[in-house]
């Protein structure tokens, strides 16, 4: 599974969790209640286990979390560091 549809599952699955709609790719995960702080800490864990990275503390932002598409974004940036 690559980086994309890996993290589209995390994120979808969350989005199942809660009963709501699963996310197109720009939806904003947190005004859409998807992601709040207590989320976050465990979508970052799910990722770095997933995915075998680190995601540094400083980077645990909401422009790199805001949808889809910008954790993809970071992660691929991430990786290319």
């Amino acid at each position: 599974m690559n980086v994309p549809v890996k993290i589209e599952a995390l994120i979808n699955a969350r989005a199942v969790e809660l009963g709501i709609p699963k996310p197109e790719s720009d939806t904003d995960l947190f005004q859409n209640g998807i992601l709040d702080s207590f989320a976050v800490a465990s979508l970052i864990s799910a990722i770095e286990e997933e995915l075998k990275i680190t995601i540094p503390d400083s980077d645990v932002d909401e422009s790199n979390l805001i949808s889809l598409r910008s954790i993809v974004n970071y992660i691929r940036d991430l990786q290319i560091k």
